[in-house]
């Protein structure tokens, strides 16, 4: 009997150290999935970032070129009332020189304003310079000719 007590509990021994093995390898097995897992979980967050950054820089660029969009339109329509006022005063000094020119900007456009107001006022002043003198010219030939029948 003892020898089928020794067999038993060697064969009970090996069931044990078999099942131990199983389970160690069981074990193994699951550690290794769960560091692959965390391993996975870890490359998405990393991607998650990646493309929240992305959308960031995205959103960034986006708004930077509405604000360019927004100051280019309102260049435009600075130039676009410039010209508009130019036209306007080229008109007037067509009737008269009566239209005034707002030359307060730095611009190219409003510069080109500074200068043909300048222009304006210069043309006016010789048009009145002009007319002075056919005023005097008419008054001295006038006289003149008040004179002319007195002497003869």
């Amino acid at each position: 009997m003892r020898q089928l007590t020794e067999k038993w509990m060697k064969c009970s021994l090996e069931g044990i150290i078999s099942s131990a093995e199983a389970t160690g390898k069981a074990l193994n097995e699951v550690k290794e999935a769960a560091e692959r897992e965390e391993q996975a979980q870890g490359e998405r967050a990393e991607r998650a970032e990646k493309q929240r950054q992305v959308a960031a820089e995205e959103a960034r660029n986006a708004e930077q070129q509405r604000q360019v969009a927004a100051e280019e339109t309102r260049k435009a329509d600075n130039l676009r009332n410039q010209v508009n006022e130019l036209s306007q005063t080229a008109i007037a000094a067509q009737r008269g020189l009566a239209k005034q020119v707002d030359a307060e900007d730095t611009e190219p456009i409003g510069k080109l304003a500074g200068t043909v107001k300048q222009m304006l006022e210069d043309l006016a002043d010789v048009i009145g310079q002009v007319a002075e003198s056919a005023d005097q010219f008419d008054e001295d030939s006038q006289v003149s000719s008040e004179s002319v029948p007195a002497l003869g």
